[in-house]
C-alpha cells in the first residue's frame, strides 16, 4: 500500500495537541503557528505538545514546524510543560526535521516549573539522520523556581547519530529566588549516550539563575 502524507495545521489555539499522543508519526507534516495555551491561579498546569508520540513513539520521516507558540501558567506551584517534536518509551526520531522558532514556554510564581523539550528523544531514545533547528526559544520561571531547557537530544542510553541539531538565541532563565534551578542542555546524548557524526550548532545560547544557593547549568554537545 503506498504511503500517505497528511498535513496538521493548528492555528490559534488555547491548548495544542498536534501529531498523535502514542504511537507513531510517519510521513507527516505538522504546521503550527500562532498558537497559545495559558493556565492561572494557584498550583495551574498548562500542557502543550505538538509533534508528540509515547509508549514507543517514533516520528519517521516527518516535518514538525512551529513558528510562534506561547505556553504559560501562571501562580504559586504553577507547572509550565512544552514539548515540540518529543517521542519517549524508547523513543525515536528518524529521517525528519524539526524546526521551531519564536516559541515560549513560561511559569510565572514562585516554587514553580518551566519545562521545555524540543526534539528529544527519551527512555533508550535515539535521534538518527534527522535535523533539529531552533531559533529564539526561551524558557522561564520565577521565585524559588526551576527551569529545564532541553534542544535535540536522547536520553537514556541515548543515541544521536548522524543528525544535526542548531540552537541560535535560546534562553533558559530563573529570575530570582533562593536555591532556585536552571539547566540548559543541547545536542546532548545521556545515560551511557552516543554522539556519532552529529553535528552540534549553538549561538548566543543563555543559562541564567539568580538567588542564594542557586545553581546554573549548561551542556552544549556532551555525551554521558
Amino acid at each position: 500500500m503506498q504511503a500517505f502524507r497528511k498535513t496538521v495545521l493548528a492555528m490559534a489555539l488555547g491548548f495544542v495537541a498536534a501529531g498523535a499522543i502514542a504511537g507513531e508519526i510517519r510521513d507527516t507534516s505538522v504546521d503550527v503557528s500562532d498558537v497559545n495555551s495559558t493556565a492561572r491561579q494557584t498550583g495551574s498546569r498548562a500542557l502543550q505538545q505538538i509533534g508528540f508520540v509515547e509508549s514507543e513513539g517514533r516520528i519517521l520521516a516527518s516535518t514538525i514546524r512551529v513558528v510562534s507558540a506561547t505556553n504559560s501558567a501562571s501562580g504559586s506551584y504553577a507547572i509550565a510543560t512544552q514539548n515540540v517534536g518529543l517521542a519517549t518509551g524508547s523513543g525515536q526520531i528518524q529521517n525528519s526535521m524539526i524546526v521551531a522558532s519564536d516559541i515560549s514556554n513560561k511559569a510565572l510564581g514562585s516554587h514553580g516549573e518551566a519545562l521545555q523539550q524540543i526534539g528529544l528523544a527519551a527512555d533508550r531514545g535515539q535521534i538518527d539522520g534527522s535535523s533539529i533547528q531552533v531559533k529564539g526559544a526561551s524558557n522561564t520561571a520565577r521565585d524559588n523556581s526551576t527551569a529545564s531547557q532541553a534542544i535535540g537530544g536522547a536520553s537514556g542510553d541515548g543515541r544521536v547519530l548522524a543528525s544535526t541539531v542548531i540552537a541560535n538565541n535560546v534562553t533558559n532563565t530563573v529570575s530570582d529566588g533562593d536555591g532556585a534551578r536552571a539547566s540548559q542542555t543541547i545536542g546532548f546524548a545521556s545515560g551511557q549516550g552516543h554522539l556519532v557524526k552529529a553535528t552540534i550548532v549553538a549561538n548566543g545560547a543563555y543559562n541564567s539563575v539568580e538567588g542564594y544557593g542557586a545553581n546554573a547549568t549548561q551542556r552544549i554537545g556532551v555525551a554521558n
